[in-house]
């Protein structure tokens, strides 16, 4: 079972910073269970940025993003759209600098994004 600390740091990235409603995160008990660090804000990252580019059209299920393995993931959103948007594995790896504070941001969403326009 997950501390509140975590529930509350989960649901308010997924709400505030990513747009998900409240509901749609507390309906998908299992995005909690997942790393914030290491799963979620990687593949929002991701998903993020190809939504911003206009390459997919809008965020993925929480359900879908909390379950799907590594290699689906990285073959449906990062292989699939790397030459459109150079430096998206890194992102996905958390290998830039910026990307791993990203829990000390005020918006690691955003600043994935300026990684992508400005890589290191």
């Amino acid at each position: 079972m997950a501390s509140e600390k975590k529930i509350m740091a989960v649901m308010s990235f997924l709400v505030n910073e990513m747009g998900y409603d409240s509901s749609s995160a507390a309906e998908c008990p299992l995005v909690i269970d997942c790393s914030l660090k290491w799963r979620i804000i990687p593949r929002c990252s991701v998903i993020k940025i190809l939504v911003s580019k206009g390459l997919i059209k809008e965020l993925i299920p929480l359900r879908a993003l909390s379950t799907m393995v590594d290699e689906a993931f990285l073959e449906k959103f990062v292989f699939k759209y790397e030459q459109q948007v150079p430096g998206l594995m890194k992102i996905f790896k958390g290998q830039n600098v910026a990307h791993k504070l990203r829990l000390d941001l005020p918006n690691p969403v955003a600043d994935a994004e300026n990684f992508v326009a400005n890589p290191i």
